[in-house]
């Protein structure tokens, strides 16, 4: 019961605190993503206009499905070829397909759920930092802006890549950081979720997983020895 009641408390208090702003903020955000997801899109069926690791992520779903379909081919004959990628963006393809009926479809309709997802989550993140809905909102304005660096990118892109999908779940990843940042009972958790999204981008994962680690060796209470804050 006291559990139950620590539950509705909490989220009594975080309903109390997400008001019309909030609201508008989100519908903002919804209406950016549909029109980025129809911009790209353009309602083209079946959608075949993939290329790069776009390409290559739609042909291991399809592949999977269809092995028979891809005799001949050098990579996509054999499941074996390509059995170390492993992201989530495979069998989401592959439920998705079910519906479309077309993997190219099924990859490109991703596209606005990431946008939403990465906005959102990033005016969460914002709110905790600045404390105010206004510079929360600029900022999850401001992640949303393209920029290529080198060869990788951040903010909107125009294919939903496992590197655009691990930078729209990392602000809920850091939100949780800060939120508990001085409860080390929560920590173990959040690791746990910081390997999680191994699989989602296998590159980005392990090096903020090693910040997240950092932080919680730094901020461990001062009586812990040693060797207990470095099993954090």
């Amino acid at each position: 019961m006291q559990s139950l009641a620590f539950r509705h408390g909490f989220w009594t208090r975080w309903f109390r605190r997400f008001n019309r702003f909030d609201l508008y903020v989100v519908l903002g955000f919804f209406v950016v993503a549909v029109a980025w997801q129809f911009g790209r899109w353009q309602g083209a069926y079946p959608f075949a206009f993939l290329s790069g690791d776009s390409a290559n992520i739609a042909g291991f779903a399809a592949a999977l499905d269809h092995p028979g379909n891809f005799t001949g081919d050098a990579i996509l004959s054999d499941p074996a070829n390509f059995r170390f990628y492993q992201t989530i963006h495979l069998p989401l393809i592959r439920a998705l397909t079910k519906i479309t009926g077309d993997y190219g479809t099924s990859f490109i309709w991703l596209l606005g759920w990431h946008v939403l997802v990465q906005a959102v989550g990033f005016y969460i993140l914002g709110r905790i930092l600045f404390h105010r809905r206004y510079w929360a909102a600029l900022y999850a304005i401001m992640t949303l802006v393209p920029v290529q660096l080198n060869l990788e990118f951040w903010g909107a892109w125009s294919d939903p890549l496992p590197r655009f999908s691990f930078q729209a779940l990392l602000p809920y990843l850091l939100a949780a950081a800060l939120r508990w940042r001085s409860s080390p009972i929560a920590w173990p958790w959040l690791m746990a979720a910081a390997g999680v999204l191994v699989y989602v981008h296998p590159v980005s994962a392990p090096g903020w997983g090693l910040a997240l680690w950092l932080g919680f060796v730094w901020g461990a209470p001062a009586a812990w020895s040693y060797q207990k804050k470095m099993t954090v």
